[in-house]
């Protein structure tokens, strides 16, 4: 047998330990990507998550009401939203949740469910939450308002032109009774 030198011995030791540590890194990042998935499809995990985004969300929006109510009488009138919306900082912060914050009056009257113009701490929470998303999120909400605003005003027109409506006959049949017949006045002028 030939001689073999020390240094192939310690060449040869990292080599098993290197590949040895490499095998174990790529098992051991397998099996936590596996476990992630499963945990990530899990129902009980998902609903905790989202409990625990929908308390923050509430924490957050909160505080937000909490700062922008100057009057401190429980309630956001347009000009404290529109104050704390002058503020770099909340542009941006619900920028980031996808809530356009370009027309503050639009956004006021969407938020403003109980149409006193005024916002709760509970509209404000509930509306951001409805509103965030995409701009197609708030387009289509609009569009529900919109067409809720139709509704009521269609429905107004109705009870109006059935009001008229009684009295229309009335007043037509007055008229025929005044009238002579328009086929006896043709020929009368033929």
């Amino acid at each position: 047998m030939s001689e073999v030198s020390e240094w192939w011995l310690v060449a040869c030791l990292l080599h098993k330990l290197t590949m040895g540590f490499a095998v174990i890194g790529v098992i051991n990042a397998v099996l936590m990507q596996e476990t992630f998935k499963v945990a990530y499809l899990d129902d009980t995990v998902m609903v905790r998550e989202k409990m625990r985004t929908m308390r923050a969300h509430v924490a957050k929006m909160s505080e937000l009401f909490h700062e922008a109510d100057t009057s401190g009488d429980g309630k956001l009138d347009f000009e404290e939203f529109k104050q704390i919306l002058k503020k770099h900082e909340v542009k941006v912060w619900l920028s980031a949740m996808e809530l356009d914050v370009s027309n503050v009056e639009e956004l006021f009257t969407m938020l403003d469910t109980g149409r006193d113009g005024r916002l709760s701490a509970d509209e404000l929470v509930q509306g951001v939450s409805r509103l965030r998303g995409s701009g197609r999120a708030q387009d289509v909400r609009k569009i529900l308002e919109m067409s809720e605003q139709i509704k009521t005003g269609l429905s107004e027109l109705s009870l109006t032109a059935a009001v008229h409506r009684e009295h229309v006959p009335r007043e037509h049949e007055a008229r025929e009774l005044d009238l002579p017949d328009v086929r006896q006045v043709v020929a009368i002028s033929v």
